[in-house]
């Protein structure tokens, strides 16, 4: 535990007071969180006014670490991969990358998911804060995921509250600050540190060590597969869509041919004029008439509540 004395960052008339540029407090407020998040993957998920204060000789400090974001070096690979596809609005990588870092999605379209992407680069592209709409903004990002179905890990979330949060505080120290512009220089040594001989090399050796695991264990899974077929204890699920539907229009086929049957029968009953009659007409006719039709009834209810569903 630590006393902290300072001013609170949304407080201007205390900082113009006091000597310090609100509109460098600001960007060097956003440095600092852009590097919690891209450089130690471990970041302030509560990044409120009065969980920021700036001291009195001039630093930015964070304080109540009750909240905070934890990434794995994977999760921070991808949320660099985010940042690089935003900054360059590539739409199709930044899908790529969106599937990667969800635990489930069901995107059936990919081509309309690049559209919504679209628009939001459209939302963000403006010139300054005091331009942008972050409430649309937000709302079109959930939007989005809960069309496509897709779920993501809690550091994502909790990512998204930091940076609406912070995004608040940019707005009332400098309208004019551009996030797009002050995320380029990240979005850039990205760059730089993903074609670095280091990183290739490392990152080559990592996929030839994974390849290497998967080959030194597949025989002996190869060898348990055969096993079991060697027992008869193999054992394939599968699953058919719709197979439900199929049996209501298989059951729903038997009716038909069962209504047609006594349609014709009925028919041929009152063509003959067998008796015993009702009201002139062979009861046995009758009888499957009204059958029939019954039959028939239930059928066309059936399907209008079905098509209803």
């Amino acid at each position: 535990m630590e006393y902290i004395e300072g001013i609170k960052v949304s407080n201007v008339g205390h900082l113009l007071q006091a000597g310090f540029d609100p509109k460098m407090v600001a960007r060097v407020g956003y440095d600092l969180y852009m590097q919690q998040v891209l450089e130690h993957g471990y970041f302030h998920a509560d990044p409120h006014p009065g969980n920021i204060l700036v001291t009195y000789n001039g630093q930015i400090s964070f304080i109540d670490f009750g909240i905070m974001g934890t990434m794995s070096p994977p999760d921070k690979e991808l949320i660099e991969d985010f940042t690089q596809y935003l900054v360059q609005k590539n739409a199709s990588a930044l899908i790529t990358t969106i599937k990667k870092m969800s635990l489930e999605h069901s995107i059936e379209n990919d081509r309309q998911l690049e559209r919504d992407i679209h628009d939001m680069f459209g939302l963000i592209d403006q010139s300054s804060l005091k331009s942008l709409d972050i409430a649309s903004i937000t709302k079109k990002l959930k939007a989005i995921f809960r069309k496509n179905g897709m779920e993501f890990p809690q550091h994502v979330y909790l990512l998204i509250k930091g940076i609406v949060l912070i995004e608040g505080i940019g707005r009332k120290l400098d309208p004019d600050l551009n996030i797009l512009e002050l995320m380029r220089p990240y979005a850039s040594q990205i760059v730089q540190k993903r074609i670095s001989p280091k990183y290739r090399i490392l990152k080559g050796l990592k996929n030839f060590r994974n390849i290497t695991e998967t080959w030194t264990e597949m025989p002996g899974e190869i060898m348990d597969l055969i096993q079991k077929i060697k027992k008869n204890a193999l054992i394939i699920h599968h699953q058919v869509d719709g197979l439900m539907e199929i049996k209501t229009s298989l059951d729903r086929l038997v009716l038909a041919l069962i209504i047609s049957a006594l349609s014709i029968g009925s028919s041929i009953l009152v063509l003959a004029d067998m008796p015993p009659k009702v009201y002139g007409v062979p009861l046995l006719g009758f009888v499957g008439f009204l059958i029939s039709f019954v039959l028939g009834v239930g059928i066309v209810i059936s399907m209008i509540r079905n098509r209803n569903h």
